[in-house]
């Protein structure tokens, strides 16, 4: 071959590479959700590397000695979640070269049934503000990398780890620090969102407007920091309740509201009276001697279009509702009545 089709052959390599490259980019910054971000970096890997087995993205909980990993097998076309927990918590001396010579790290592949005929590759999922985790591949020893491939694997790994970090970021913003359900003002813009979705499709959607009964009570007898406790606990049961129905955001002190997508009065009233249900029957902990207190709540329930042409008129009616709770009793579920 003459030199100036070799040139015209790597200019070409290039061409693709680029090309390739600028693909990987549109696809990670298209999402800021942070378990998209990483499906995203395991297709990319799966479809761009025919002779990767098995690929893996590792995560550190913060403030946890536990590493939730993400994996793909070549034969499967799903990506399965485990969790490692190691017997040392995570801190900014330790390094993926330290992790992965633990026990833990080595019981996972045990478990996985990984054969020594395999070589892994890691790279760090890194940027200046953070050590996010790892990207692991998996290739038999007789298709070794490259170097045009190992670079290509890096610059996809620093990729993933601004994505990441940007949808960390991002997260801090819209969310509240203390429960960790999204903030007022990301609520508002996602139901202006809802709203005109429903306007335009034709359909229905409902508001939970839920309050903690007697919290100022809560707090007065045992402190601000079990008041605290009682909303990060009653936090997850709202995340892990309604999380399929719509998003939930803390509206105000002990103050809650959530949108029910998709669903009419009746149903949205099935829904909020099991979630009182179980905020009734729940044992809240309130300190470290596993001592529980028993506490309630009151929710009212609107639906679009029947109670509010317009979100103002709609969160109102909520409060309405829910203020109706309160002055039957407590401890209620009721519907906005015009």
């Amino acid at each position: 071959m003459d030199e100036i089709s070799l040139l015209k052959q790597k200019l070409q390599e290039k061409e693709r590479e680029l090309a390739l490259l600028y693909k990987i980019i549109r696809k990670m910054t298209h999402s800021m959700d942070w378990q998209e971000i990483q499906e995203t970096t395991l297709d990319i890997i799966m479809e761009t590397f025919e002779k990767v087995t098995f690929c893996l993205i590792g995560i550190f909980l913060e403030n946890e000695n536990t590493c939730i990993l993400r994996t793909r097998k070549r034969e499967e076309n799903f990506s399965r979640t485990d969790k490692i927990t190691f017997a040392f918590k995570f801190t900014e001396g330790i390094g993926w070269d330290s992790v992965i010579a633990t026990n833990e790290w080595n019981d996972f592949f045990v478990k996985l049934g990984r054969s020594s005929e395999y070589q892994a590759s890691f790279f760090p999922l890194t940027t200046e503000e953070r050590d996010i985790g790892i990207l692991m591949v998996d290739k038999h020893k007789s298709d070794a990398s490259n170097y045009t491939e190992y670079s290509l694997l890096s610059t996809i790994t620093s990729h993933a780890a601004v994505s990441l970090n940007n949808s960390y970021l991002y997260k801090l913003a819209i969310t509240d620090s203390l429960t960790g359900l999204y903030t007022r003002r990301y609520f508002m813009q996602r139901l202006e969102r809802e709203f005109s979705r429903s306007h335009r499709l034709n359909y229905h959607f409902s508001l939970f407007m839920m309050d903690i009964d007697f919290f100022k009570k809560i707090n007065d007898t045992y402190g601000h920091l079990v008041g605290d406790m009682i909303l990060k606990q009653l936090s997850e049961i709202f995340l892990e309740s309604l999380k399929e129905y719509g998003i939930t955001a803390r509206y105000g002190g002990e103050e809650f509201i959530s949108i029910i997508t998709e669903k009419d009065k009746s149903e949205a009233l099935e829904i909020a009276e099991k979630i009182r249900e179980k905020v009734e029957n729940f044992n809240f902990k309130i300190n470290q001697d596993d001592k529980t207190l028993k506490i309630t709540i009151s929710i009212g329930v609107v639906t679009y279009p029947t109670d509010g042409n317009s979100l103002n008129s709609l969160i109102d009616n909520a409060d309405k509702a829910l203020y109706e709770a309160k002055n039957k009793g407590r401890n209620k579920v009721i519907p906005f009545i015009k």
